[in-house]
């Protein structure tokens, strides 16, 4: 895990190693994702969170070893000998925490209007004697008055009024799909699935939890070509020297993988997005310049960390001043000016004192809160105070005060600049507005995700019957639920496949040859639109000639799908056996609770295939010959 970066460096090639994890792929979300909806918090399965100090990698590993071994203690608690592991695949994300560093309001104050002490909304506010009050503390006392908004605290939080930094501390998560909070194992598949759906996700999702690279390239744009008379070869040939060119251009991806890389990023307030993005606009013109408006690019959060901002704008210039110091030595003048000002003209209006002078209120009262002139403040000293000019060394910046009789003096003050990469700046301002106009937005925070080895403690560590695979609606269908048309079933190591296909036939087949093993249904059932399994029975859907959607049964002479035995409880789950492709129905506990008469009529179906020729039943032909008998191509070849 790398520490706080203080110049430019070399990508990193690898994630950091940890002899006790193996490394499985970068996370990226966004702030709403992270900090607000906070999706990596799972409803279902054991979630335990921990932020602790560490400065190398063995404290990690520790740390983790520690964890695991509390686990197995509670998962043990009570049971009187009898040893209970713990149900792997156990899930670990793992990012460097950021840390509040420091202020450009710190021990600075100004004079607040009236002395003394006196009320602000709800709050108290005291000075001392000469009306002296710490800024901090102002804002401290305007965010529980009553009289702020949850956008102004959001809009201070993430201004580059603060700055943050890495101090060594880690926020690990850690995760074990098939245990509940109360660490018992989960019993059902239906619960499983919706255990497992979060952690599917984070494993095989192409976009959400996901981050690619960004391109101008979409199905509009490619449209757009074929409009334009342009030949599959030609739109492939500018489609890929467009794909070469924005590689170059927009490199937020191999930041954001090198920050993972780096060992991560993760951050409890978001980036203040409104002012580093403007909004995408189908004009390119239009983006030029609104990326010309918005730099520099001065972030303050996870994206403050990346190589290419550290790069090209923090050190752009070897002599650049840090940010919150540049800002605490040419702005904190004005803001205190300004906020002093601020308070007296407010005090007044609040006291309905009659202002003589109009300049207070057409100077102050366009300031919405004391959060937004402030930060004006703020946001005219970066534009002003950085430059793309390497020979530019220092710029004459107006100062507007209003002095005590309400009247603007225009002051000047010589600036020394910092300097920044004019083509890096612009490039990522574009590139991030074409992110942000699409879900789930700007990746925000980063975390690189693990997989505690299998090899590791064994004693107290076990794997499910169906190994490291994570279950979704692609392997279970729980009893009720319907699969749609054409849609399929697999089994566990994706060898077999159940499905209804445009005829109504139901059968389950080998994923690898396409040939059927067994039919369900062989009866032919027009506008089928999907099938549902019930404890007692087996419909199909399907819509009838006056387009209104009905069901039909396909159970034969079979009163349940279901034995009638104690162990046999809900909720019933259906599965595909790995080594035959024959439907298991389970209940609770992973009970097998498949009736015996279903299993016969499998094998009895499954008896029928094997006296059909291969060939026949690849092509999938069906024709009718007679009520409830079907045949493929070669008419000698039927199933009744």
């Amino acid at each position: 895990m790398e520490g706080e970066k203080t110049s430019c460096i070399q990508n990193k090639t690898e994630p950091s190693k940890l002899n006790n994890l193996d490394f499985i792929r970068c996370v990226f979300l966004t702030n709403e994702q992270y900090n607000i909806n906070k999706i990596h918090i799972p409803k279902q399965s054991l979630f335990i969170e921990e932020i602790f100090t560490a400065t190398k990698l063995e404290t990690i590993e520790t740390k983790i070893n520690d964890i695991i071994d509390n686990i197995s203690k509670k998962l043990n608690e009570g049971n009187n000998g009898k040893l209970i592991k713990i149900p792997m695949p156990i899930f670990i994300l793992i990012s460097r925490v950021l840390d509040y560093n420091k202020s450009i309001l710190d021990n600075e104050i100004f004079i607040h209007v009236p002395f003394g002490e006196s009320k602000l909304g709800n709050s108290k506010i005291e000075t001392n004697k000469i009306g002296a009050l710490a800024i901090i503390d102002y804002f401290k006392s305007y965010f529980t008055s009553g009289l702020q908004t949850q956008k102004e605290i959001d809009k201070y939080n993430r201004s580059l009024i603060n700055s943050f930094k890495f101090n060594n501390n880690i926020k690990l998560l850690l995760y074990i799909p098939y245990l509940t909070q109360n660490y018992k194992y989960i019993t059902n598949f239906r619960d499983i699935l919706n255990s497992s759906k979060f952690f599917y996700t984070l494993i095989n999702s192409n976009y959400f939890l996901n981050f690619e690279r960004t391109s101008r390239i979409d199905k509009e744009f490619i449209n757009k070509l074929k409009n334009f008379g342009f030949n599959e070869k030609s739109i492939n040939t500018i489609i890929n020297s467009l794909k070469e060119v924005d590689k170059k251009k927009f490199t937020l991806y191999d930041d954001l993988i090198n920050l993972c890389f780096e060992g991560g990023c993760v951050s409890e307030i978001g980036e203040d997005i409104e002012r580093l993005v403007p909004k995408y606009s189908n004009d390119d013109a239009i983006n030029n310049e609104n990326a010309t408006k918005y730099s520099p690019y001065l972030p303050n959060k996870c994206l403050s960390k990346t190589n290419g901002y550290i790069c090209n704008v923090k050190y752009g210039k070897k002599d650049n001043v840090d940010i919150i110091d540049f800002l605490k030595t040419y702005s904190i003048k004005e803001i205190k000016d300004s906020l002093g000002t601020y308070t007296d003209i407010k005090y007044k209006i609040s006291q309905n004192k009659e202002i003589t002078n109009n300049n207070y209120k057409d100077n102050i009262d366009k300031y919405k809160s004391p959060v937004d002139l402030i930060i004006s403040i703020i946001n005219k000293y970066i534009k002003e105070g950085y430059s793309t000019n390497l020979n530019d060394i220092n710029r004459d910046i107006k100062v507007n005060i209003i002095n005590s009789e309400g009247k603007i003096e225009e002051k000047i003050e010589r600036t020394l600049l910092n300097h920044y990469s004019k083509d890096y700046s612009e490039n990522i301002i574009k590139e991030l507005s074409i992110i942000n106009k699409g879900y789930p937005g700007i990746p925000e925070v980063i975390f690189s995700l693990y997989i505690y080895k299998e090899n590791l403690k064994e004693d107290k560590i076990i794997y499910m019957p169906w190994g490291r695979k994570l279950l979704s609606n692609d392997n279970i269908l729980n009893i009720g639920d319907r699969l749609e048309l054409n849609n399929k079933l697999f089994s566990i190591n994706n060898k077999y496949a159940l499905t209804i296909n445009n005829n109504g036939f139901i059968f389950v087949y080998n994923v690898e040859t396409k040939l059927p093993i067994y039919f369900l249904n062989k009866k032919n059932i027009l506008n089928p639109t999907g099938i549902r399994f019930e404890r007692n029975d087996i419909l199909v859907s399907f819509i009838d000639d006056n387009k209104n959607e009905k069901s039909i049964s396909i159970l034969e002479n079979i009163p349940s799908l279901v034995n009638n035995c104690d162990e046999c409880k809900e909720p019933f789950s259906i599965l595909l056996n790995d080594d035959n492709g024959d439907i298991i129905i389970y209940g609770n506990s992973f009970f097998d609770a498949t009736n015996s008469k279903f299993k016969d009529l499998i094998n009895k179906e499954k008896a029928l295939i094997l006296k059909t020729n291969s060939e026949d039943l690849l092509n999938m032909n069906f024709k009718k010959k007679e009520n409830y008998v079907y045949c493929y191509n070669n008419e000698n070849s039927c199933l009744k």
